[in-house]
Formats: structure tokens, sequence, C-alpha cells
């Protein structure tokens, strides 16, 4: 971090805004740490607006004291009291076009103050096509404005950002790719068996449950690679239904029966579904039957072979008006297919074969949506 940004890479629900939190909570080498989720955030105005405000919240003292930008202070200050902080902003200052100019005053401010300070961005790819579907024409200006504040020569500021959808694959679809090749990507991957049974070990013993010695291998092997999210869902139920059963001995009878009634069941509906809709909020139109396609093939089979996912992707295509080129559909399923192992957990089990890393969305989406 002394050295470079950070691009905190890695499938849905891996723990990355966990880690921000962390970093949040326990900063280090004395840096300033400022947390901004920018899922909603949809102009550079928005996220200049916003980062503002994050400053200001997260580090008071700092922003009043060392940095001294007057005209928001002045803004914020005289703001009725029924006036939100960032619609104060919003209509205190005349943005438009101006958004780039204020963003390099604010960026070049905090570069002249004599401390280091860390700017964590969560879901960052989501405003980059917030931007793009809102304001196009202030897309690319925005890469190359945001490309340069994260230079880190002399510079106190550095950057730490991550989300849900792939920041690559987004910048890919419109070749923009070197505007984001400063960052080191930092991958966060699934728990190992081992650090999964370590997890499951201590909040069972903090919580004084008793079970035996199958309970464990068998959650591995019902819940497939380790998802943080799903491995904490899974021990929350247990525990649970131990408080319910009287604190009886958990079983592997009792890890079947909670995976397939609650985990499987409308009670994880909430959690799941989201899945489902984010292909209707993220995917292209033009690819969204093919995704709901080819999930529905890896749901029902034990692995897919790439060929046969491919073979799938052309017959879809063939119902097309106007069908693309072979050139064009082998990038487009490529490019499909990176997205479906951040978004769904889909892997390379070797053989150029492709399966769900995880057994609970494998069969969540077998049971409610392999009908479609």
């Amino acid at each position: 971090m002394k050295e470079s940004n950070i691009l905190l890479a890695g499938p849905r629900r891996m723990g990355k805004t966990s880690v921000m939190f962390h970093l949040l909570d326990f900063p280090c080498d004395n840096f300033l740490v400022v947390y901004l989720n920018a899922e909603t955030l949809s102009t550079p105005a928005d996220f200049i607006i916003h980062l503002i405000l994050a400053l200001r919240a997260a580090q008071p003292q700092y922003f009043f004291e060392q940095l001294k930008i007057v005209d928001y202070e002045n803004i914020l200050a005289s703001a009725p009291g029924d006036l939100e902080p960032k619609e104060a902003l919003k209509a205190g200052m005349n943005w438009g076009d101006a958004w780039e100019a204020r963003a390099s005053q604010l960026i070049g401010r905090i570069r002249t103050v004599n401390q280091s300070i860390l700017l964590v961005i969560d879901e960052l790819p989501d405003l980059f096509l917030n931007i793009q579907k809102k304001i196009p024409e202030q897309f690319e200006p925005f890469l190359r404005w945001f490309r340069a504040a994260r230079e880190v020569s002399n510079s106190p500021i550095r950057w730490i950002a991550g989300g849900s959808a792939s920041l690559v694959c987004t910048l890919d679809e419109t070749g923009q790719t070197e505007w984001i090749n400063d960052f080191y990507h930092l991958v966060l991957p699934p728990f190992t068996l081992k650090e999964a049974e370590n997890f499951v070990l201590k909040v069972f013993s903090q919580r004084g449950v008793r079970f035996d010695a199958r309970v464990i291998p068998r959650m591995q092997e019902l819940l497939g690679k380790a998802i943080p999210f799903f491995l904490q869902v899974m021990v929350r139920e247990l525990v649970d239904r131990w408080r319910l059963k009287e604190e009886k001995p958990l079983t592997a009878e009792v890890v079947d029966e909670v995976f397939e009634r609650d985990l499987l069941g409308i009670r994880m509906l909430g959690h799941l579904q989201h899945f489902h809709s984010r292909i209707e909020l993220r995917y292209p139109e033009i690819e969204r039957e093919a995704v709901y396609g080819l999930l529905k093939q890896l749901s029902l089979k034990n692995g897919v072979g790439l060929k046969d996912l491919f073979a799938s992707y052309m017959k879809f295509e063939s119902k097309r008006a106007k069908p693309r080129n072979e050139k064009q559909l082998m990038r487009s399923f490529g490019r499909l297919l990176k997205f479906l192992q951040i978004d769904f957990y889909v892997e390379d089990i070797g053989g150029k074969r492709y399966d769900f890393a995880s057994q609970l969305l494998k069969l969540w989406w077998k049971k409610y949506h392999a009908v479609q």
C-alpha cells in the first residue's frame, strides 16, 4: 500500500467489504482512512460530493483543520437545518461541467497536506456502470481524471477499490482497461478447507455448541467451496438449531436437515434471490437469455465442457434477427464466462470443464430457476 493502489478482486460474498471495514477500524502506518460506498452514485459530481462528505464524517479534524477548503465549509455551515449536506453542496455550487475542476481542486488540496490518507471506494464497478449509462459523455473524462488522481509519486493519497462486479470485465467491454492498469490486483479466494474448519470450530467453541466428528466434513461436502458468507449463514443456522434442540450434540443428519430445509428453503430467498435479480440489473439485454440458459445447464450437470457451453451460447445467438459473426461471438462468450465466474462462482474444474464452485448456489439455482 505504501507504493501502489490496490484493487480487491474476487467473486461476490468473498469478504471484500469486510476487509475494507477492517482497514477502517484498524488503520496502519499512520494512514487516515475514509470509506465510501459508490454503488448508488451515478455521476462524477455525485462521486466528488459524497467523497467530500465522507472525508468530513470520517476525519472531521483533518477536514476542518488541515484541508480547510473554505467553499465547502461555508456552504455546509450556512445550509438550512432541513437540507441534507449532499443537497446543500449540489445547490451551493455549479457542478455541471465544472465537476472535473472541483475534483482536481479537492485532490490537489489533499496532496498539499502532510498526512497519509487512504481512500477506500467500495462498489467502484457499479459507479462506472452507472456513469456510463446515465452520462456516457462524461464516462471517459471521469476515467481519465480518476487515473490521474491515483498518481502515487510524491502523493500522500492511496486508494483501495473493489466491488461485486469485475472492474476489468466492466472496462473490457468498452476497451478502456488502460485506465486501471496502475492498480495492484489482490484476489480474495474462498476459505481453504483448513480455514473453514478453524472458523467453524471457533464459532462453535465460543457458543458452547457440541457436535460429533461428522459435522464439519458434511458441511464442507454440502457447501462446496467455502464462500465466507455462505459458511457464516450455515454456521448461524446450525447454532440456532442446536439451541432449539435443547443443546443436544449436532450430527451429520442435522446438517443435512438444516441444509435442505433452511439453506435451500424459503428463508434463504432474501440472501440468494439477488443472484437472479442481478441478471436483469447488470447483464446486457442481448445476453440475458444465454445467461439463464448456461446457468441452467451448469446446475443440472456435474460439470459442462467449454465446447458444450459455447455450443449452447451459439444456439441462443441463432435466434436473433441479426446474429453476430464468429469472432464477435467468441469474444462475447469469453467475457460472459468471466462474469459468470465472478457473479455465480462458476469455475474451471479441469479439462476445460466448468461447474458451480458453490454447491449451495448450484442446488438453489436448480431448485428455483432451472425450470425456466
